[in-house]
């Protein structure tokens, strides 16, 4: 959470600073949002991992991609011709939607382990926290870079193609 809100309230320098452009900071609060999301979605793929089911994690994973793609396509080409900084922040609200549809899919699809009995915990806090918190620290580190790549995407779309307008068809869309 210290990310999201780092981030979140950063964001209005960090646009200004590092991407040149202060209209970037709407898709970088956006992105903020999913650091959450995505930490969340990560701690459950160690779980899953740890108990020795990262193949039920990952077959969890495909129908969030294959839902989240072609949404946020959709909302990519319909997002164009309002400008580049509206693509942008398109894009971000994509990439919130497919992490808030995946942590969803998680608590939907979860498998129910028939030997847990209820109020009885298998782990201790101290075991979870030794499972969760490097998978935590990974995934906070992970999400920054993800961000930091998307959000430079633009300025290097912009140099390499000349001007904003152009940008997006130089990226292939």
């Amino acid at each position: 959470l210290s990310a999201m809100f780092l981030l979140w309230f950063g964001a209005p320098i960090a646009s200004k600073i590092w991407l040149h452009d202060g209209d970037l900071a709407l898709p970088m609060r956006i992105l903020a949002l999913c650091l959450p999301f995505l930490s969340l979605e990560s701690c459950f793929g160690g779980y899953f991992t740890a108990i020795g089911k990262a193949t039920h994690f990952t077959l969890i994973q495909i129908p969030q991609q294959l839902i989240s793609l072609p949404i946020c396509l959709l909302l990519l080409r319909k997002s164009l011709p309002f400008g580049l900084h509206t693509t942008y922040t398109t894009l971000a609200i994509g990439l919130l939607f497919s992490e808030v549809l995946g942590l969803f899919l998680i608590f939907l699809l979860q498998p129910k382990d028939p030997n847990c009995q209820k109020g009885k915990a298998s782990m201790s806090f101290l075991d979870f926290f030794r499972i969760a918190l490097p998978d935590a620290g990974s995934s906070w580190l992970r999400s920054a870079l993800i961000s930091a790549k998307n959000l430079m995407i633009p300025r290097g779309l912009r140099q390499a193609s000349g001007n904003a307008e152009s940008a997006l068809s130089v990226y292939g869309t």
